[in-house]
């Protein structure tokens, strides 16, 4: 399957809108805000994926793209990989919940790379032609 392009770039703009608070950990937390997952979830429903709600937020994974989200994105994974730059400018290949949550990325006082940052690892991996 090949990631569908034109939805790719709206999920990127709509990660760069601000539109919504990042909050980590969950797909979404009442209140508080989305994971860049949970943003993508949103996008896909908005744009006419006909899903129960009760189930693209409680599907049992809690953190991870709902089956139908991610074929309607075509990724491969339900963690897509995205590509940030790293502190020396180095291109870091991640999955996007580690991206956001900022599991295991050293971090020096930051817990997770922003919307904006994730927006353009989506756009490095997968809107790009040389990665």
């Amino acid at each position: 399957m090949s990631v569908n392009k034109e939805r790719v770039k709206l999920l990127c703009r709509t990660l760069e809108s601000g539109e919504f608070s990042q909050t980590a950990g969950v797909l979404r937390r009442p209140g508080d805000g989305h994971c860049c997952l949970g943003v993508a979830t949103e996008v896909a429903l908005r744009s006419g994926l006909q899903i129960s709600t009760e189930d693209v937020w409680d599907h049992g994974e809690g953190e991870v793209l709902h089956p139908e989200v991610l074929d309607w994105y075509g990724f491969d994974d339900e963690d897509p990989t995205i590509i940030v730059i790293g502190e020396q400018g180095e291109r870091i290949f991640i999955s996007a919940t580690v991206a956001n949550d900022a599991i295991g990325c050293g971090g020096g006082g930051r817990h997770q790379y922003s919307f904006s940052d994730i927006s353009a690892g989506f756009h490095r991996m997968y809107l790009e032609e040389n990665q």
